[in-house]
């Protein structure tokens, strides 16, 4: 990493909610792929035992990249690993629809959905998407 990439850019969006998780997840996978971070949040790189400054330094990166992108409500849920995708695996545990815990808690929502009809079905749809 080059001193360029001291400087952790902004995202547009803050992880806050399930809601948000799709268009964060696209943001910051291009995010950190662009800065050859995302090897290091996946474990699919994994420390060397020679060049260990350099994945250190990745992987401080990348921590806190995930901690200023996500909400104070979801920061507190992130165990406090030193390791990057010690971070990123409970994330998606928590926020992405293909756990087989969301993926019972969608099912659980579909079962008790009942439609107002004093709202439309697009804000009846939206309500349940989020």
């Amino acid at each position: 990493m080059s001193s360029t990439q001291e400087h952790i850019p902004s995202l547009t969006v803050k992880l806050a909610s399930k809601g948000d998780y799709a268009d964060w997840l696209d943001a910051a996978e291009a995010m950190l792929n662009y800065y050859k971070i995302l090897e290091v949040v996946q474990a699919t790189e994994k420390r060397p035992t020679d060049n260990m400054k350099g994945w250190d330094k990745k992987n401080k990166w990348a921590r806190a990249f995930l901690i200023q992108h996500v909400g104070s409500e979801v920061h507190r849920e992130m165990p406090k690993f030193r390791i990057s995708s010690e971070m990123w695996k409970p994330l998606e545990d928590l926020f992405d629809r293909k756990t087989t815990s969301t993926l019972h808690e969608m099912v659980g929502n579909l079962m008790t959905l009942r439609y107002t009809p004093k709202i439309s079905l697009n804000d009846h749809l939206t309500s349940f998407a989020n």
